[in-house]
């Protein structure tokens, strides 16, 4: 049987705004003018080449300042070579989404094909989207480009 294209983390429904990308490059503007407002947003992100401890100090900023509070969805990509280099003792990847997410109560999806991966579905920015983590659906409510 092949494994799912991607996974209901924590169960739920919501519809929001994309907004998201890079979790490293999303931290770094916090704060910043480039800043997006992320309240009512599904919150998507991947990222590459990161240690689990470098992916829980981006999430940690992002709870921090409010964005975790303020989304009603969140997608989580597939994360590219980011297990722990040495050894070191330290939280896997998966363990560190947990932490965030599972408390958070909000539909959650981890696992979905963006970003650095080798297969690459688009998530248009500012689209309106449906989600129902408890279904492992994912769905455009709008067009993304112009007729």
């Amino acid at each position: 049987m092949a494994e799912p294209m991607f996974k209901g983390l924590t169960p739920g429904h919501a519809q929001g705004y994309l907004l998201g990308g890079c979790l490293s490059l999303l931290s770094s503007i916090l704060g910043t003018s480039f800043c997006p407002d992320f309240r009512g947003a599904v919150l998507f992100f991947e990222d590459v080449g990161e240690e689990p401890y470098r992916i829980d100090q981006y999430l940690a900023h992002l709870k921090n300042a409010g964005v975790l509070e303020h989304v009603v969805g969140i997608i989580s990509g597939k994360f590219k070579d980011c297990e722990p280099k040495n050894d070191s003792p330290s939280l896997s990847l998966e363990e560190t989404l947990k932490d965030y997410f599972i408390p958070l109560n909000k539909p959650t999806i981890q696992n979905f094909d963006y970003g650095h991966g080798d297969i690459k579905y688009t998530l248009p920015l500012g689209i309106k989207v449906g989600m129902d983590s408890s279904l492992d659906k994912i769905e455009l409510l709008e067009a993304a480009v112009a007729d």
